[in-house]
């Protein structure tokens, strides 16, 4: 695979797709290992589970999922389009058909939870500043496709012409759509400022990893070190641990240390 092709179109179009990043056979486990997460989940905090119908921060459960947080190939794009101390802010994995459906059923019962979810409407996942939207580039959204991604079974579409759009969507809005399709193991990378939506729901499986990535000055969704333990980030990888923000969780205080980023060797 040419990555720098790829790094070529994602900083130009806003949008790569790379083919077989990961097996077929790693993305059935990954399935199996997920719903076993989302059975521990149910059976331990049912309310929880029925009111995000996602299963968020697997690897806070399941360790070995943490290789759908860091691969070779998909962080030296990463590298290329941000810096390399850039981090993970947020990961996610779901039936993305399951939440279609579960979004179309709860709107049509005028539901509070239906604004849990955005699946059908167009949005995007970056974010505002003074009433504008930041900069193209600033972070990055990952889809790792555990199943195939059809029009047939409501995979994410993209309008690529809002790159440098500042605004905001109409989230009904009728814009010239590209449906991201892939086999299972391909990954998406796409500018979190791109307009974006979930084609027609399904019941037809469309299982995926839905990360976002960003500079290591912006702030995740959770407090990972805390949540995995100070053990846990010294036993894995240089890459992890940055990822993870063990390199770049603000000090205490001075006395402790004068500079958030902690840079590493390697």
């Amino acid at each position: 695979m040419d990555l720098h092709l790829h790094i070529e179109e994602l900083k130009k179009t806003g949008l790569t797709i790379l083919p077989g990043v990961y097996s077929r056979d790693q993305c059935e486990s990954a399935k199996v290992r997920t719903q076993a997460v989302q059975q521990k989940i149910r059976d331990q905090d049912p309310a929880h589970y029925n009111l995000f119908c996602r299963t968020g921060t697997p690897f806070a459960y399941d360790r070995t999922l943490l290789e759908f947080v860091y691969h070779d190939q998909i962080d030296q794009v990463l590298k290329s389009v941000l810096d390399e101390d850039y981090v993970l802010i947020v990961s996610n994995t779901n039936d993305l058909s399951a939440v279609s459906d579960d979004f179309s059923d709860r709107s049509a019962q005028g539901g509070s939870q239906s604004k849990k979810f955005k699946g059908g409407l167009w949005h995007h996942d970056s974010k505002y500043v003074a009433g504008k939207r930041l900069e193209a580039g600033f972070n990055y959204a990952v889809i790792i496709m555990l199943d195939d991604f059809k029009v047939t079974n409501g995979a994410t579409q993209v309008y690529l012409a809002s790159r440098d759009e500042r605004g905001r969507p109409d989230p009904h809005g009728a814009y010239e759509a590209r449906t991201i399709e892939g086999t299972a193991g391909s990954v998406a990378i796409l500018d979190a400022g791109l307009w974006h939506r979930s084609g027609t729901p399904s019941t037809e499986s469309r299982w995926a990893v839905l990360n976002q990535y960003g500079p290591w000055f912006l702030k995740p969704y959770f407090r990972y070190p805390e949540m995995l333990g100070e053990e846990f980030g010294r036993s894995v990888s240089p890459p992890l641990r940055r990822l993870l923000h063990y390199c770049s969780t603000p000090p205490l205080n001075e006395r402790e240390r004068v500079n958030t980023l902690i840079k590493q060797t390697n």
